[in-house]
């Protein structure tokens, strides 16, 4: 079977727009109080800190007063980008790249949704904490499957979508009437 991705441009609403700003920022912010800590335990203690660990950080950090913020988002984002960040460590120290960097506000922004927080259904895309559908500027080929990262890019949206198709298809353009023959 084979996996193809393509890119659709999405126009959300403007709470749904507002959502993923702050999704956005969340998921930054995690990346890097994270990435902050492990730094520091690396240095300090000479301790290199797990996924596991990381995960448990983050439910601690999710329960301070001043950070309640983060339980306004979903919470698989937010998991994911710990998992981002753990592929980043694995690649370094394996010397494939270099020291994981903080992510910065000015930066292309992204959080990537995977199938536990998203739904797909009659044709609708529906995104986790989400009440409307996403309006997509094409109309989607086939259910995701494996992810769903958005990207915010000078105030335009640009999601890719993963699925498995059992035949490899030439556009992720909407195709003309005579396609469907």
């Amino acid at each position: 079977m084979t996996k193809r991705a393509c890119k659709y441009r999405f126009y959300p609403t403007p709470e749904q727009a507002e959502l993923l700003a702050r999704t956005f920022g969340c998921v930054r912010s995690v990346y890097n109080r994270i990435l902050r800590w492990r730094t520091d335990a690396f240095f300090k203690e000479q301790q290199k800190v797990g996924y596991t660990q990381a995960s448990a950080r983050l439910t601690a950090i999710k329960k301070l007063p001043e950070l309640a913020f983060l339980n306004e988002v979903s919470s698989v984002p937010l998991q994911q980008s710990l998992r981002h960040q753990q592929a980043a460590f694995r690649n370094f120290f394996e010397g494939r790249a270099k020291y994981p960097a903080f992510k910065k506000k000015r930066h292309r922004q992204s959080a990537e949704f995977t199938r536990s927080a998203f739904r797909y259904r009659d044709g609708k895309l529906f995104l986790a904490r989400c009440d409307e559908p996403l309006a997509i500027g094409h109309f989607l080929v086939s259910l995701p499957r494996s992810r769903f990262p958005g990207t915010l890019r000078g105030g335009t949206s640009c999601p890719a979508c993963a699925s498995s198709r059992p035949k490899p298809f030439r556009s992720c353009r909407r195709p003309s009437a005579s396609t469907w023959g």
